[in-house]
């Protein structure tokens, strides 16, 4: 977006800096969490866009083959938003219940 030398300047500056180095050695738990709840905006993002999309007015005959396609995806993107929220949540680990009696 800002050009080939800010684009190296900041690759360099990353690159170079300790803890990103560091911490993309190992396997860190918080990053799959990371991946996982964005996912799930990103899929809940498109299915409320899609959602927008189906309440514009269309021509009727250009809108029975697009609606039908539309809803697929759109389907398929609320799946895929409950998947990337339980992904999230067992990257986590178990939720184990201490027994106190």
């Amino acid at each position: 977006m800002s050009g080939r030398r800010t684009g190296f300047l900041s690759g360099l500056i990353l690159a170079t800096s300790f803890e990103f180095s560091y911490l993309s050695t190992r396997a860190n738990i918080d990053t799959t969490l990371t991946f996982f709840a964005t996912a799930c905006l990103l899929c809940f993002f498109l299915w409320y866009r899609r959602g927008q999309d189906k309440a514009k007015h269309m021509k009727k005959a250009e809108a029975e083959v697009k609606v039908e396609k539309k809803a697929k995806m759109r389907n398929l993107l609320i799946y895929g938003f409950y998947v990337g929220i339980a992904m999230a949540t067992l990257a986590k680990g178990p939720v184990i219940r201490s027994r106190t009696a």
